[in-house]
């Protein structure tokens, strides 16, 4: 799994719950993806196929991947509508040209798309991963079927389609 995912996910958490934290994760297919239906109704891009889910303290987490190379679809839900207003600031952060050395990360652009009927702010960055290939990377909060939500869509650099990553998310429903 991408380092610059779990850091996210781990500042995430972090910044929203000071609580103690227990996690359940699932690998059963079939529950990976009645969680994802607990977030967003989709369809996986051709050759996703689901990971993992996980549920820590109100947040829910769905993982698809492509076997064999490092394609991952992540998304997030918060059970708190609170936390929209975090999530929004921190994606806000996120403005071409910013790099961050940590992930290896730069910000390509952003643009506004329609998610699940709202307006968002859709990030499209460049990184490295740790084991030195390219990729990239779309990153966008939306509403939910149960609260704040956010979509990580990475794949590399030589199997990244703009257009297929935008049919894909804009489907969410």
């Amino acid at each position: 799994m991408k380092p610059i995912f779990w850091l996210i996910f781990a500042a995430l958490i972090l910044s929203l719950t000071a609580c103690s934290m227990e996690i359940t994760i699932n690998t059963d297919v079939d529950q990976v993806t009645q969680d994802a239906a607990q977030i967003a109704d989709f369809e996986p891009p051709a050759g996703f196929i689901p990971e993992f889910s996980a549920s820590l303290k109100g947040y829910l987490l769905v993982s698809y991947t492509v076997q064999g190379e490092n394609s991952h679809l992540y998304l997030i839900q918060s059970s708190d509508p609170q936390d929209a207003d975090q999530l929004t600031r921190m994606l806000g952060q996120m403005v071409p040209n910013t790099q961050d050395a940590q992930t290896r990360t730069t910000v390509l652009e952003t643009r506004t798309i329609t998610l699940r009927g709202e307006e968002t702010a859709l990030i499209l960055s460049e990184g490295v991963n740790s084991e030195g290939a390219r990729y990239r990377q779309a990153t966008a909060a939306f509403t939910g079927k149960g609260g704040p939500a956010l979509v990580f869509f990475s794949q590399p650099l030589g199997r990244w389609n703009t257009d297929a990553v935008l049919t894909f998310l804009v489907s969410l429903r």
